[in-house]
């Protein structure tokens, strides 16, 4: 049973006859058996099994173009679509069970997944992005489902984008303006459910939660870094700190690791299964005596501080499960401890690893070379990390209005780490949501199966979404990966605030790269593609918005 997806849901797209051994379903002998139905939580939202059973509701009711009814309980009259929660689940698992009379969608907590898998593997169903114009229902008289069963589970446990409205700059209304803020923030949810993301484990310079310097920034000034200003003087980045950068550097061998970050620890471990202990962001050296003693001899090392950063995260670690206290703690590798230390690192530390990610495509040995790293952080620790990535418009690589389209690299980059990972977190910040469309879209379905065609995904998109059209688009968004990724990401380098890139210059960017010639090319590949549309259809509109 265990058929590729997208063979699947080619049949169904192609008016393939039904099996033999098949559910069959057909207009007005359907229901759908939820039996949260209609149910709203506390907060006046619908529960996991309703909003489920909403949007099979509403995306097969779509393709029959006829009401699909939703009952709590089985009224016996019509072959029914059972929703089914499996406490015994993990999360994200899916089961499908197509047997006489019905099929049950048996899901872990996460309700909705196993109702966009059944859409997209038997109905034919793809969900690129929010609306009518990124969501592809095929109209159908009858809907057939092998029997049998159909297990499914991610490869990736963690899987996360920059998704919120503040994050990810403007998000499009489905009438091709600006959306509203509320209107943004439901595309955003919509986006999130249908890209089948999962919660993530906090790692992400976890210290600053605790808030040090406000609580001690003016009682204990030894807590924190001994900092050299430009003019060479010396100074506390304590509550009278003068500097500009990310405030409330930590001296690391001050005693606040044994005192306040273990009790903070405690504290956040009684009622959370993580406590992220990432240091500040844009970690700055210490000058103090025993800092400098810690750190790396070599004064060009720009991980000088990985043994001591690792030992107190280990030495934390270590306490903890001493004294009994459940949980884990979250590290990252990052600059400027991102090296793999010497010492033992115990099982109840995660680790992530900070990579560049996709957009090093270009080049080649800072890919091997940050992969073979991720590799070497797995083989420490005898088990799997995730990784965060940062293919985003960061720094001087914003370029408003220029889409980071690169499907591909996000693809290829992804899958080839399923043997070091369970997961990555893509730092994607743009100026416009829909730019990312096809990578997050791509990312998704490789963090469900890293063995998936790419090719084949991708030139389904084309076709599904602009028919006739499809060469001439394909040609257009290879376009744009070409040039982002060989032209304008494609020169990363290492800072203590994360990877950067050195971004070609606006002369540079407008008479070179997106040159008046490479604009009049793109142009007539869209006039190529309108050419072979009828006026008024969904290609012709999703040509228009794009």
């Amino acid at each position: 049973m265990k058929i590729p997806c997208f063979l699947l849901c080619a049949a169904a797209l192609t008016g393939a006859a039904p099996a033999l051994d098949a559910v069959t379903f057909r207009a007005g002998d359907i229901e759908i058996v939820a039996p949260e139905a209609g149910t709203l939580n506390a907060a006046g939202r619908l529960t996991n099994d309703a909003f489920a059973a909403e949007e099979l509701g509403s995306l097969l009711g779509e393709a029959f173009g006829s009401r699909i009814p939703v009952v709590t309980e089985a009224t016996g009259r019509r072959k029914a679509i059972r929703l089914e929660f499996d406490p015994a689940f993990a999360r994200d698992d899916i089961r499908i069970v197509a047997e006489a009379g019905g099929v049950r969608i048996v899901s872990g907590e996460a309700r909705v997944y196993g109702v966009y898998e059944f859409l997209e593997r038997f109905a034919g169903c793809r969900f690129y992005f929010p609306g009518p114009l990124g969501t592809i229902v095929p109209k159908r008289s009858e809907l057939a489902v092998p029997i049998g069963v159909v297990d499914v589970k991610p490869c990736y446990t963690q899987r996360s984008n920059n998704m919120s409205f503040g994050l990810n700059g403007e998000w499009y209304s489905v009438d091709g303006g600006v959306a509203t803020k509320v209107e943004a923030t439901n595309l955003c949810r919509q986006a999130r459910a249908r890209l089948r993301l999962a919660p993530r484990i906090p790692c992400c310079h976890g210290l600053n939660k605790f808030k040090y310097l406000e609580r001690f920034g003016r009682t204990h000034p030894e807590y924190f870094a001994l900092m050299k200003g430009v003019d060479g003087s010396i100074y506390r980045d304590d509550a009278n700190s003068k500097w500009t950068g990310h405030k409330g550097q930590l001296c690391h061998t001050s005693g606040i690791w044994e005192k306040e970050i273990y009790a903070d620890a405690v504290r956040e471990l009684s009622t959370n299964e993580y406590v992220d202990v990432m240091a500040q962001d844009g970690m700055q050296q210490c000058r103090c005596a025993k800092c400098m003693a810690a750190y790396s001899p070599s004064p060009e090392d720009p991980n000088y501080a990985t043994e001591l950063m690792w030992g107190k995260t280990v030495a934390l670690a270590n306490r903890l499960a001493a004294e009994g206290v459940k949980g884990f703690v979250t590290q990252m590798a990052y600059t400027p401890y991102k090296r793999i230390p010497s010492i033992e690192i115990p099982s109840n530390v995660l680790v992530m690893v900070a990579h560049t990610g996709p957009w090093c495509k270009a080049d080649k040995k800072r890919m091997a070379e940050g992969n073979e790293m991720i590799r070497a952080w797995a083989r420490k620790l005898g088990r799997k990390v995730w990784i965060w990535t940062y293919p985003g418009k960061f720094n001087r690589n914003r370029h408003p209005n220029v889409p980071q389209m690169t499907p591909h690299a996000y693809g290829e980059y992804y899958a080839a780490l399923d043997d070091a990972i369970f997961g990555a977190f893509a730092e994607g910040k743009t100026d416009k949501w829909i730019y990312n469309y096809l990578n997050y879209y791509v990312k998704s379905k490789v963090e469900w199966n890293t063995k998936l065609d790419l090719d084949a995904l991708l030139d389904e998109h084309y076709r599904l979404m602009f028919g006739a059209a499809a060469g001439e688009m394909k040609a257009f968004y290879e376009k744009l990966e070409d040039i982002w990724i060989y032209q304008v990401a494609g020169n990363v380098v290492e800072t203590d605030v994360g990877p950067v890139t050195r971004s070609p210059t606006e002369w540079e960017k407008w008479t070179r790269i997106y040159s008046p010639a490479v604009l009049a090319e793109m142009k007539g590949m869209f006039e190529r593609a309108a050419a072979k549309l009828t006026p008024g259809s969904m290609e012709a509109k999703r040509l228009a918005f794009i």
